[in-house]
């Protein structure tokens, strides 16, 4: 409380102080910056901050009084209220961004110092404290080399071409403090001593625990690589990857009861299912566990949207989907699904075309609508560049515009194109948050192992 947790750091503090059910990983500041300034600097720069703003307002009050015309005293009141529309917004934001940060240097230089021109009397200024500021500025400047070496070999490392260790070595060497490097030589030398000395400096590295255990998985200690997956989920429990892989070993070494099993799969799906997203793989009806977890989930009406249920049903329970349709269709997602049913299973283009131009009369903000009567359309063979180029502009969330476009280039015989449009549809992302949060934005690819991704 007395000199905070240090500047940069509410990020790395937060990962240990925060509530992981309600947290989210790229907070790396409290969107505050009072807040901010008092969690990493303490009351000691609480007092510090106070001291400073009296002494800019103080300043600027005798800057404004001695302005010689009442043109120059406005410029000077559009200053300080600019600088005070900084500081209201700043209770829900924070400025660390050069170029706002450059801005607000500059409002407060001419706050202090008042309207200049090439006719005013020079200040003389004074020697020591100038002095002191150019040995801050040059050894800065030095250190910034030094610094700039070691992330420019470690950006180095993320390249897969054969030098990629030994450059995360060299970044490590140049920079020791920064334990990114250190997570980089782990995640590149993959062994279980590696990845404990990471995790000893970076306890809440996620990944690195969910890696480490599959590394134990390999070596057949299960139940280490379980108690790894559980001190992964406390760091983060809302990840899909953790859960599926705790009632995946749960389930396949009998480490588990089927209740604890089925709960953990159930958790994986309500994440991996997020928004209207609708999971396929034959993984979840290859057991009775996994099967169960499914039929729960999709039961859970108060979470599952509409469309995911339709999409699951269809997929897992098809004997089952005539009953699920709506026969009294009411809202958007209701009309939909008549709309899909008719259009894929009863391969009726027009009655769908009618039913996704209901959907689209409720809800017409939502662009996953125009794209699936986009869908019939081109079964129909009627013109659907409108509804596409709607669909493009609100954006989707279930359906996929590079799917129907490539159901056009296959219909127009360019299979090349209708290829790389389906690629599209396959790219996973690698979240980086962790180490953009901790390190100050920098760059941290460590991905997980094929085996412990979730089947989608």
């Amino acid at each position: 409380p007395i000199v905070g947790v240090g500047v940069g750091n509410y990020g790395r503090a937060f990962r240990d102080y925060r509530t992981p059910e309600l947290a989210r990983d790229r907070l790396a500041s409290a969107h505050n910056v009072y807040l901010n300034t008092a969690s990493e600097t303490g009351i000691l720069g609480v007092i510090v901050s106070i001291w400073l703003g009296g002494a800019l307002v103080m300043t600027w009050w005798g800057v404004w009084k001695a302005q010689p015309s009442p043109a120059r005293k406005i410029r000077q009141e559009a200053v300080i209220a600019a600088l005070i529309g900084v500081g209201v917004h700043s209770m829900v934001d924070v400025f660390s961004t050069t170029p706002l940060v450059a801005l607000i240097i500059l409002l407060v230089a001419y706050s202090i110092t008042g309207h200049q021109t090439v006719l005013s009397v020079r200040p003389q200024g004074h020697k020591f404290p100038a002095l002191v500021a150019c040995i801050i500025v040059v050894g800065y400047g030095i250190f910034f080399i030094q610094t700039d070496r070691a992330y420019s070999a470690y950006l180095a490392s993320l390249r897969d071409d054969g030098n990629a260790l030994a450059n995360a070595q060299l970044a490590q060497s140049l920079d020791p403090e920064l334990n990114l490097y250190t997570l980089q030589v782990a995640y590149l030398t993959n062994t279980i001593p590696s990845y404990k000395t990471a995790l000893q400096l970076e306890p809440t590295w996620d990944v690195g625990w969910i890696n480490l255990a599959h590394l134990y998985e390999q070596a057949g200690q299960y139940d280490k690589a379980l108690n790894n997956l559980f001190t992964a989920k406390a760091i983060n429990p809302l990840a899909e990857v953790i859960n599926f892989n705790i009632g995946r070993m749960g389930e396949s070494y009998d480490l588990l009861d089927d209740e604890a099993i089925v709960a953990h799969y159930y958790l994986a799906l309500y994440h991996l299912n997020g928004g209207n997203h609708a999971t396929q793989s034959d993984f979840w009806s290859q057991t009775d566990l996994r099967i169960e977890a499914l039929r729960q989930y999709i039961a859970d009406r108060e979470t599952v949207y509409p469309v995911t249920a339709y999409r699951l049903i269809t997929r897992y329970f098809p004997d089952e989907l005539a009953d699920f349709i709506p026969k009294n269709p009411q809202s958007a997602s209701d009309w939909w699904m008549v709309g899909e049913y008719a259009l894929s299973v009863e391969n009726n283009p027009e009655q769908a075309y009618e039913a996704f131009s209901n959907a689209i009369q409720l809800d017409p903000r939502l662009g996953d609508y125009y794209a699936s009567r986009a869908r019939a359309s081109l079964i129909l063979g009627d013109d659907f560049s409108s509804d596409l180029n709607f669909a493009t502009l609100l954006g989707v969330e279930f359906e996929s515009i590079a799917l129907i476009q490539a159901k056009i280039a296959e219909r127009d015989g360019d299979t090349e194109t209708a290829q790389k449009l389906r690629e599209q549809t396959s790219t996973r992302f690698t979240n980086s948050d962790f180490a953009g949060v901790l390190y100050q934005g920098r760059v941290g690819i460590f991905d997980l192992p094929a085996s412990m991704l979730p089947e989608e």
